[in-house]
């Protein structure tokens, strides 16, 4: 918009120019002069302009901010304990070096909190020289009674299946031998089991019948027939036992039998229960064995690694709570992290020092920063290392940019940038307000023309160039940046054209035009006819 309204007032001023160039006034444009006769002036006459090429250079677009002066170190203290002040030992104003104690916070509390880290820490200790010890001990004892056991029983499986195997007469016959000697005995303990039942029958009859008799008379029984009495009882009870007996060792005998059977219908068969079951009890044996040998190994060789782990990492975390508690305790003398000035003091003497506010500020003000914010364009063109001046005032400062931010601030949505000012120290107070002139936008290499070179219609921007038929081209163009006089090229012009840069009423695309600077620099002519034919061939290279 400002390069349309220069062009709208020069438009203005040379229409005046033209009229009173009627009067035979000349025509004046800027700083250049061109003489056009109203009364002279044809379509077959050419128009008298300047020109001249591009140039190539560099341009930077200064804009101003706003900055605020502070250190470029300044340290907000702040305790990393909570308490109550003790005592304090510097005030605003003074210088302090870094590591000097600024103030201390009463340490009491922490003192029974490391006392309190230590008995835990010792607790821990005994409780992992036990879990090496004692306990340790006990476990790889069980351990090792286990797998004595499993050896123990595998081996005594495997000698009563060995010694099965060497005793072993599969032979048919003997079991068959066997089986009729059994046979017979259980005859025989049968017809003994129907003896001794039938005497026992014999003799509990005796003793109930004589009982019955006495029933009669049982007052005039004598002593004698008591005694007949208990004989009999006693000969009851004796058939009794000697039946008992006998039908124990007739079951006996059947178990036997029947046991020796199944060996006689195996034997026939090919198969042994007794061999079987030997040969089953050795597997579980074998397999108990393998569990407590597994068990030891991984108790010896893992089971003893894991609880000394274990105990090194109980013995390293109680060790740990220790020792940042006794940070803690440290924490209640605080220094200055740096060296500089106190800006800023927050504690007093008995009062309450929190985590929350800083308790002192320190600056170091040997060297003093500018900050200001920019938009991010300018933020992407600028860099470490920019000039930049400061105005404070009346005063003038030359600066460098030392850092430009690359996250926007969330509250004003600009990039903050540091610049340091080349000041004495104490010469700028913190927080004043300061003018900031940098660069925010640069060309390298660029093509730059006058920039009232330039035309604007209908939001396009164009420009006429001295063809070297003589003819003003009319060639749009596109724009860069630009300063008071002069304005980037960015396409539509090469280096080797020609730019008009004096403005004509008559001027328009395809007009023919010749470059009065040019036309100035002919040589003197030897005859009328030969200077026309130099002025022509002139308007004609343009």
């Amino acid at each position: 918009m400002k390069n349309v309204k220069k062009r709208v007032i020069s438009i203005l001023v040379c229409a005046v120019l033209v009229v009173a160039a009627g009067a035979g006034i000349f025509l004046f444009r800027g700083a250049q002069q061109v003489a056009v006769p109203a009364e002279t002036q044809t379509e077959e006459t050419p128009v008298p302009v300047s020109a001249m090429l591009p140039e190539t250079g560099s341009m930077e677009v200064v804009t101003e901010f706003i900055g605020r002066v502070q250190p470029d170190e300044s340290v907000n203290v702040f305790p990393k304990v909570a308490g109550t002040v003790l005592a304090t030992h510097f005030e605003v104003g003074q210088q302090v070096k870094k590591g000097d104690l600024l103030f201390e916070i009463d340490p009491a509390d922490i003192e029974t909190q490391v006392a309190i880290a230590e008995a835990s820490y010792n607790l821990a200790k005994v409780g992992v020289d036990r879990s090496l010890g004692s306990a340790l001990d006990l476990q790889l004892l069980q351990v090792d009674s286990s797998l004595k056991n499993a050896k123990n029983a595998y081996s005594n499986a495997n000698k009563a299946y060995n010694d099965y195997i060497d005793s072993y007469d599969p032979s048919i016959e003997k079991l068959e031998e066997t089986l009729d000697g059994l046979y017979d005995s259980q005859k025989e303990a049968q017809a003994g089991v129907q003896a001794a039942s039938a005497a026992y029958a014999a003799a509990n009859k005796a003793y109930n019948d004589y009982l019955a008799s006495l029933t009669v008379g049982a007052s005039e029984a004598n002593v004698q027939q008591v005694q007949q009495l208990k004989e009999l009882e006693r000969v009851r009870d004796e058939m009794k036992d000697k039946m008992e007996k006998a039908q124990s060792a007739a079951a006996s005998l059947q178990a036997s039998y029947e046991t020796v059977k199944t060996q006689y219908d195996q034997a026939k068969d090919g198969y042994d229960v007794q061999l079987d079951q030997l040969r089953s009890a050795m597997r579980s044996a074998n397999i108990a064995l393998d569990a407590a040998e597994k068990t030891d190994e991984i108790t010896n060789e893992k089971a003893v690694k894991e609880a000394e782990d274990s105990a090194d990492a109980q013995l390293q975390q109680a060790q740990a709570s220790l020792n940042a508690t006794l940070k803690q305790l440290e924490y209640t003398k605080v220094t200055s992290p740096i060296d500089g000035v106190i800006e800023l003091k927050n504690v007093e003497e008995h009062g309450m020092a929190t985590q929350s506010s800083p308790a002192y500020i320190v600056t170091n003000k040997e060297i003093m920063v500018a900050k200001f914010n920019v938009p991010a364009n300018a933020a992407q063109s600028m860099a470490v290392g920019d000039e930049v001046q400061i105005e404070n005032g009346s005063a003038v400062y030359t600066g460098s940019v030392i850092e430009v931010g690359s996250m926007v601030d969330a509250q004003s949505g600009l990039f903050p940038v540091k610049a340091r000012i080349e000041a004495q120290p104490g010469e700028l107070l913190t927080g004043v307000s300061v003018k900031v002139s940098a660069p925010t936008e640069r060309a390298q290499d660029a093509m730059l023309i006058p920039i009232d070179s330039l035309y604007h219609e209908d939001g396009k921007t164009y420009l006429y160039l001295l063809g070297e038929d003589g003819i003003a081209h009319k060639t749009y163009v596109q724009t860069g940046i630009s300063d008071n006089e002069r304005i980037a090229i960015t396409s539509g012009l090469e280096p080797s054209s020609k730019i008009i840069t004096s403005w004509n009423p008559n001027l328009k695309d395809g007009a023919r035009v010749a470059d009065a600077a040019a036309a100035t620099q002919q040589p003197a002519a030897s005859s009328e006819p030969e200077a026309a034919k130099q002025s022509s061939s002139g308007s004609q290279e343009g």
